[in-house]
Order: C-alpha cells, then structure tokens, then sequence
C-alpha cells in the first residue's frame, strides 16, 4: 500500500471493510471489557500519539504481510469488533508481530494486543468526531478528497478504503467517555497522521 496521510492512514490500520459488508454496534460484553483493558487517559493517549510516526513504518514495511492477513481483518462486521486485534492475531508468530512488540514497548505499551484495544477505541472515537466536523477540518472528508486524487493508491486499494470509508461514516460508534477523552488530542493525532515520514 502506498504512503497515506490523514485518515487514510488509520483507515489502512483499522480495517479494510468492503462497502457490502454491515458492520454492526459493538456488543456490550465485548466494549466493557476493552474498556476494562487500559485506561483510556491522558498518559496513555499520549502514548498512542507518540507511536504513530513508527506505526506508519511498520506498516510500510510489512504492508505485504498484512495484506495476506487481510481476509480475516475483512471478515463481516470488522468494525464491530477491534480490527486492530484480528490484525495482530493474524500476524502472530512472525516477525511482524515481533517487530511491532518492540516498536509498541517503546512506548509504554504492554505488546501489540495492548496497543490494539487503545489503537481501536481512539480511532472510533475519532470516527464520531470526525462526523461533526464540516468541510476540511472533516478528516474523513479529507480522506475522501485523497482518494480521488492520490495517483499512488492503486485501484484495488481505493475500492478497499473507500469501503471503509463508508462503514466508518455510517457506523462509527464509541463511548461517550471516549469521544470526551480522545476530543482534545483529535488535531494532534490527525497531523501525526499527516507528517511525512
């Protein structure tokens, strides 16, 4: 997958969800206990910020080892669950999974599962965010306008994210103490997405 920036960049992270799959909410059980996890606060939403740089390489890197992963990432309601966990479930065993383990650590994460379930509470609170924001302060807006002009995305990739695109727009869904904790780091985060790497 080529360089993304913006939201782009999650949306490659997150999930690649095909526009025909319905995602469905989260269910209860399952938000609690990734809730229960790691606390999402400032320390630890500083901590995500701070692996963004690194994540953005990493999937670089392996961006052929998580395209293999991909089909079971692509499984029906993807964002339902932590696509960021069926990732690194998939990835497990390798060097992938191992480099990740160190790059995560770093940063005060405890492994990759750890960063998975803060990796996925950020980016749907930041799905609800981004629905109401207007015009190009929108960064799903914004990764749609990249989509249409990144002549490096190619075709297959672009049906894939403007898939999930669609299921984020249509689906995203997060705690309210989420969205509250995650509101205040939402330009940080979207230009760490931004900066070259």
């Amino acid at each position: 997958m080529p360089r993304l920036t913006a939201a782009l960049a999650f949306a490659a992270l997150a999930a690649a969800v095909p526009a025909t799959v319905v995602a469905t909410a989260p269910a209860p059980a399952a938000a609690a206990q990734e809730q229960a996890a790691v606390p999402l606060n400032a320390p630890t939403i500083e901590a995500f910020i701070d692996t963004i740089p690194a994540i953005r390489k990493w999937t670089e890197t392996y961006q052929d080892q998580a395209r293999e992963v991909a089909p079971t990432v692509l499984k029906g309601g993807a964002l339902a669950g932590n696509p960021f966990a069926r990732l690194i479930d998939g990835l497990r065993g390798t060097a992938a999974y191992d480099d990740l383990d160190t790059t995560v650590g770093r940063h005060g994460f405890q492994g990759p599962e750890d960063w998975a379930g803060v990796a996925n509470r950020v980016t749907k609170a930041l799905g609800v965010l981004a629905m109401n924001r207007d015009g190009r302060n929108n960064p799903i807006e914004a990764a749609e306008r990249e989509l249409e002009t990144n002549p490096d995305i190619a075709p297959e990739d672009r049906t894939m994210l403007k898939g999930l695109l669609l299921a984020v727009s249509l689906f995203a869904q997060a705690p309210k103490e989420d969205v509250q904790a995650v509101s205040p780091y939402t330009d940080r985060i979207i230009t760490a997405l931004q900066q070259p790497l």
